[in-house]
């Protein structure tokens, strides 16, 4: 008997390894989606960030050549005053040469406001870069992994499939059916050790006569709390 409780021992703990490996194999592509999509909201979001400073920038040298267009249409202007013939030809120049040097001054104000805005973004922006980059590659090797496991899955399936079948042709008939249904019935988890009268399915105490019972390992011992098979706890070093 001891040798059958070993064996349960033995196919609960390949039923656990394919419980998992499957619940990976069906989950592992959504959570690859669900990094994908945080990468792609991560390098937007920084984006967004480096684009406000391009944007900053393009205007202040935007300001910059407006500021330059209008000193030079001062210029001309000034340079036709001696052409002038009437005075309200010169007062009408004056007013341009006056509406362009509030414009200029405007524009330098804009400038300057530009660059402090740009100055501030960037050491935002400096703050930032090492936690963004580090966040990312972080995601990526996630990423990685995942898709570095799911791609070997489906062959270490098999390969614990295969020696599931096989250890399940060497358990008695009746004993591998009420395995199954206890497998069923109980979330996957039908065999489990008996520790310090303990069970270690549902935590529940074990009656010391009926823990000693299992230390024997001489017949099949269930938990009178979850009805789990119960197996010695030495078991370990052998399953």
């Amino acid at each position: 008997m001891k040798d059958d409780l070993m064996k349960l021992m033995q196919l609960q703990v390949l039923d656990s390894k394919i419980r998992l490996y499957d619940r990976e194999e069906a989950t592992y592509p959504a959570e690859i989606t669900e990094i994908e999509a945080e990468i792609n909201r991560l390098v937007e979001a920084f984006q967004a960030e480096v684009s406000r400073v391009e944007t900053l920038e393009k205007e202040r040298r935007q300001r910059e050549r407006d500021l330059e267009a209008a000193g030079e249409q001062i210029k001309k202007i000034q340079g036709r005053l001696h052409e002038v013939k009437t005075n309200k030809e010169y007062q009408a120049f004056l007013s341009e040469i006056d509406h362009l040097k509030e414009k200029m001054d405007q524009y330098e104000v804009e400038i300057i406001e530009h660059l402090d805005a740009a100055d501030r973004l960037k050491e935002v922006l400096k703050d930032k870069e090492k936690t963004y980059f580090e966040e990312k590659e972080k995601l990526e090797a996630r990423r990685s992994e995942l898709e570095e496991k799911l791609k070997h899955l489906p062959d270490e399936l098999r390969v614990l499939k295969e020696r599931r079948d096989h250890l399940a042709k060497q358990i008695p008939a009746p004993l591998l059916k009420r395995y199954t249904t206890l497998l069923e019935k109980r979330g996957g988890v039908a065999v489990v050790y008996a520790v310090r009268e303990i069970c270690q399915g549902c935590h529940m105490n074990i009656p010391p006569q009926l823990f000693n019972q299992v230390q024997k390992a001489e017949e099949i011992i269930t938990c009178p709390n979850c009805n789990r098979i119960l197996v010695p706890e030495d078991a370990s070093k052998e399953a």
